[in-house]
């Protein structure tokens, strides 16, 4: 029995960003886009089933000998076909029925379904189909890796999904069907040694596919991929997530959560939602990321843990699709506060405006520099997760239950567009600069249904609201959220001001902590000494200076 939703996010061909920060990403992630060859990505692949490739493999991890050439092909192909959304310009269409197609053509050039990368791989995924895996993270025999078939599967979901290639989705059920094949013989035990290898989501692919074709086999496989040295301690709610590679373990709860929702398995679902409280409370930094070196500390540990390695933007990209995902079973405002921080802050943060360049990591320690990557010559595992990251922001403004409820998850100036409901709605804010945001009926209706605003965690008081002018008393529900309950019709619109001031938020160090505005966490910018001191701007926007994040209080 399936997992009941009580939200369901829009499809990205529905929410426009009109404008502010968001908008401004999402152009320079389109621009880069743009300028990358898909046949550059595509090299390894013909290039291993004996094809001649179309164009130079490019260079950074696409290039290294040890197994990582081939990891951005499936990114690139998510993130094509989510700019085709967002966008609507046919070239990304174009680009992405050109990858699926040559993915198909060197599919056909073997008679099992898998797609190769590397002309070792066959016998590193022939030996682990009798057991024989030694593992060294992050690949086990020595190449083989189920982080490119995750990847790979979700690029071409993708591709249907927004582009309608029934084609891609062809493709996908030959590689989950081989997938299905080479591990039939393993036994449970033989799995838990694999899963001690980085497997990225598969699971999640797996499970989704499931969902879109209705094969059961494929998520019965997804569920062999429950990794129990990790998930177990999380379903009984106890985190010994110290010293675990953080994104190894986030994306194989991401696939947990949607095999939950497709089965409705509690214990999954339990494990999930205490995965995320035990990440987003105890294990994370102020600008919402997590990790130092790549892995999870002590919980509740922060300012002994400062480097110039903290907060992977990888593992922020896939605690958001977490979110995203736990939102939609219980919308509560919690869920919004902690994706704000984490938008506002770290993914805007993480991403030159200039050249669409991206982090690997965020610094929080004083004094370090951003380091971005190259257009042609990085391709680190946060440059492909990068290519989605502002691609990917209307699939958490609003979510919709029907047409009778509404939920305002973000705010940015957008549109929406809500055929249950026949209305379009328009949010217009300069946020995060204020945090007045205003929602208009711009079109459709007249129509009756629920406006539900989240009231920030942030805000220093409670909110000043008008519908059509005239003030009205709105006080949050127990979820967090601002809720209106009307029949809307065109012209309709409603204010609410959230108050915002500076506050200092300590860590577990007594007296020191970061200072905030709103969602925005301050940084001193110590490249731009000012009058009295040095100048004190958003951590997202100090991104090619030294900067000082954490402060002591004096008499505290």
């Amino acid at each position: 029995m399936s997992l009941t939703l009580s939200a369901h996010p829009f499809p990205l061909s529905n929410v426009r960003l009109t404008g502010g920060p968001l908008k401004a990403a999402q152009d320079a992630n389109v621009r880069y886009l743009l300028q990358l060859d898909p046949d550059g990505f595509l090299n390894p692949f013909r290039r291993a089933v004996g094809l001649q490739p179309r164009a130079p493999v490019y260079g950074g991890w696409e290039s290294r000998n040890e197994g990582c050439s081939g990891e951005m092909l499936g990114h690139y192909l998510t993130a094509a076909s989510c700019a085709c959304a967002v966008t609507g310009d046919p070239e990304f269409k174009r680009r992405v029925d050109h990858v699926v197609d040559e993915l198909e053509t060197c599919q056909n050039m073997r008679s099992d379904g898998l797609l190769l990368w590397d002309a070792k791989l066959p016998a590193a995924w022939e030996a682990m189909s009798h057991g024989e895996i030694t593992v060294e993270n992050p690949y086990f025999n020595g190449i083989a890796t189920w982080y490119r078939i995750h990847k790979t599967l979700t690029g071409l979901m993708d591709a249907q999904q927004h582009c309608g290639s029934d084609k891609a989705i062809a493709v996908a059920c030959r590689l989950a069907d081989w997938a299905c094949n080479i591990t039939r013989n393993l036994t449970p035990d033989q799995w838990q040694v694999m899963l001690e290898a980085e497997a990225g989501g598969v699971n999640e692919a797996l499970a989704d596919l499931s969902a879109r074709t209705g094969e059961t086999k494929y998520l019965e496989l997804a569920q062999r991929f429950y990794h129990q040295r990790v998930c177990n301690p999380l379903a009984d709610g106890r985190d010994e997530l110290a010293g675990l590679h953080a994104n190894t373990q986030i994306p194989k709860v991401v696939g947990e959560a949607r095999i939950a929702e497709l089965t409705g398995d509690p214990a999954r679902k339990r494990l999930a939602e205490f995965f995320w409280e035990a990440v987003v409370n105890h294990h994370s930094y102020p600008i919402g990321g997590n990790s130092t070196s790549e892995h999870f500390g002590k919980p509740d540990r922060q300012t002994d843990t400062l480097s110039a390695e903290n907060c992977e933007t990888c593992n922020t990209y896939n605690m958001q699709k977490l979110t995203r995902r736990i939102f939609s079973w219980e919308p509560q405002s919690r869920y919004g506060d902690w994706y704000e921080r984490a938008l506002y802050n770290h993914i805007l943060g993480s991403q030159d405006p200039e050249t669409g360049m991206m982090c690997y990591f965020m610094p929080l320690q004083s004094e370090h520099v951003r380091t971005f990557s190259t257009p042609f010559d990085s391709f680190w595992c946060c440059v492909a997760t990068g290519l989605e990251n502002h691609l990917l922001h209307g699939a958490a403004l609003y979510y919709r239950r029907q047409a009778d409820c509404l939920w305002v998850h973000q705010f940015a100036p957008s549109e929406v567009d809500w055929p249950e409901a026949g209305v379009t709605l328009r949010q217009e804010t300069d946020f995060p600069a204020d945090g007045r945001i205003a929602l208009r009926v711009v079109s459709g209706g007249p129509s009756t249904f629920t406006l539900s605003l989240r009231r920030p965690a942030w805000a220093v008081s409670e909110p000043i609201v008008t519908l059509n002018g005239s003030p009205v008393v709105c006080l949050p529900d127990n979820a967090g959220f601002l809720q209106i309950h009307r029949e809307w019709a065109p012209g309709d619109w409603l204010e609410a001001h959230f108050p915002m001031s500076y506050r200092f938020e300590p860590s577990a160090d007594p007296g020191l902590g970061v200072l905030c505005h709103g969602p925005l966490v301050m940084s001193a910018d110590l490249d731009r000494p000012g009058p009295g001191g040095y100048q004190m701007r958003p951590f997202a926007e100090i991104r090619h200076q030294r900067t000082a994040t954490y402060f002591r209080i004096a008499g505290i």
